[in-house]
């Protein structure tokens, strides 16, 4: 069966779960191509580095997932039955190794193969990507049951950035050194590949049939899993006294325990061009930053840009929030089409919020001006049953129609949605500031505390 991008559903349809499957991945075109499969938690974290397979470890601890490959093509051996409870998710990825990027691709094929039969073949080619140096392909993902997900989204990075995409880093040759003696680390705290794991060996096509190595000691990636209550510290004293500045503000809206996984939804068209040139939205980025560095587990704020269809973009942190705004954003805006659609990136965004374990504050940025109103309407509706809150915020219109009128929606379990509009984000990074971004949000987290949503 052939699938189009965007295409989930239940893979018990297709295969026996339960028995052994291969994921087959071939990519055509001139360039060496590195594919890998991580296997991460709930969060979408790689909380166990022993699962990230790949040409330098093949091989998931108890051969759950095992992998062969060429650097041309992949193939993914699967036992989904003998993985255990902590990984909820394999997701499958490209990446290029050397000066290339996916548009000059010639096709990638990915396709789930059980006892010889081709059951579901997803295909894409060089005219759907621009410039991204890597690709995820597809996940498959535990939602009740194993299901199947057809992503294809493009990805700027190499395989060290779609290691951080997970929660992992590569440790320095320092760290390495430091941790070459066994060391027990909880289970749950993310970790870090060494550096010299995603060296590549000089091996004729990098033919893997060497046994996997043997687990190594890891060290926590610094910044993750910080606890709700702890003093929030980074390294820029500019992003330092904006997170001070919002910690004064937590506890009388009862949101000093609080984690959440925080959502920047940009809408990236020509009604908000001028934010993109004046540095306007990249300053709104800097100011939203600290909300994920205060209540994200990962300290990393998620971040999409949507016209006619989302781009999910590469999660801004720390280290990389000044530059959140690409150079080729004008590019990059005519790529992703001039009629834009908020209900295709809601539906986007909210999918990415499963599984649904702890709330999602989603800053959702638009210039109003649609014809959507129902489907507005019905989708924040429908998303009132999950621990998800949509911050509406309008810029570069002064009618934002249904926007405006999207509290109290009928049909909602709950109010989960609010609206402002601002003028450029201009205001400095102030505990009111952050008063007023959160307020909302703290009614409805504990209203829906109160009905079960939040637990």
């Amino acid at each position: 069966m052939e699938v189009q991008r965007g295409f989930r559903d239940k893979l018990s349809k297709y295969i026996d779960t339960n028995s052994t499957f291969e994921v087959i991945i071939q990519t055509i075109g001139n360039a060496e191509y590195d594919y890998s499969c991580f296997g991460v938690d709930a969060q979408s974290k790689l909380s166990d580095d022993r699962y990230m397979v790949f040409y330098n470890q093949i091989s998931s601890p108890k051969g759950e997932v095992s992998y062969q490959g060429d650097g041309r093509s992949a193939k993914f051996i699967v036992k989904l039955s003998k993985l255990p409870d902590s990984i909820n998710k394999l997701a499958f990825t490209v990446s290029i190794d050397g000066d290339s990027d996916m548009s000059k691709i010639q096709s990638h094929q990915l396709s789930i193969v059980q006892n010889g039969r081709h059951v579901l073949n997803f295909k894409l080619q060089g005219t759907d990507f621009r410039k991204e140096t890597s690709l995820i392909s597809a996940e498959i993902y535990k939602k009740g049951e194993w299901r199947f997900a057809a992503i294809g989204s493009g990805f700027n990075g190499g395989l060290g950035d779609l290691l951080r995409n997970y929660g992992g880093e590569e440790a320095t040759e320092e760290q390495s050194a430091q941790t070459s003696a066994p060391v027990v680390t909880p289970p749950q705290q993310n970790k870090q590949v060494e550096s010299q794991q995603l060296q590549r060996k000089a091996q004729p096509n990098r033919t893997t049939t060497a046994p996997a190595p043997a687990p190594r000691a890891f060290t926590p990636a610094a910044g993750v899993s910080h606890p709700a209550s702890a003093p929030v510290s980074t390294n820029n004293a500019m992003l330092n006294g904006a997170v001070q500045n919002l910690r004064k503000v937590l506890p009388s809206l009862n949101l000093a325990q609080c984690r959440a996984r925080i959502v920047l939804v940009v809408e990236a068209s020509q009604q908000t061009a001028q934010y993109f040139s004046n540095g306007s939205m990249q300053n709104l980025i800097t100011k939203v930053l600290p909300l994920a560095l205060q209540f994200s587990n990962n300290a990393q704020l998620e971040y999409w840009l949507y016209g006619s269809r989302p781009k999910k973009m590469f999660p801004i942190g720390e280290r990389n929030y000044a530059s959140a705004i690409p150079n080729d954003w004008g590019s990059l805006m005519w790529s992703l089409g001039e009629n834009k659609s908020e209900t295709t990136a809601m539906t986007e965004v909210l999918s990415s919020c499963q599984p649904f374990n702890m709330p999602s504050y989603i800053l959702f940025i638009t210039s109003g001006n649609t014809a959507l109103n129902n489907q507005i309407e019905q989708m924040v509706a429908y998303s009132s049953q999950f621990p998800v809150f949509w911050q509406f915020l309008g810029m570069g219109s002064n009618r934002y129609g249904i926007f405006e009128n999207i509290t109290n929606l009928s049909g909602s379990t709950v109010c989960n949605a609010k609206f402002a509009a601002i003028s450029g984000f201009s205001q400095n990074s102030t505990p009111e500031l952050y008063k007023f971004l959160l307020s909302d949000f703290a009614k409805w987290r504990k209203e829906a505390t109160k009905i079960g949503i939040v637990s």
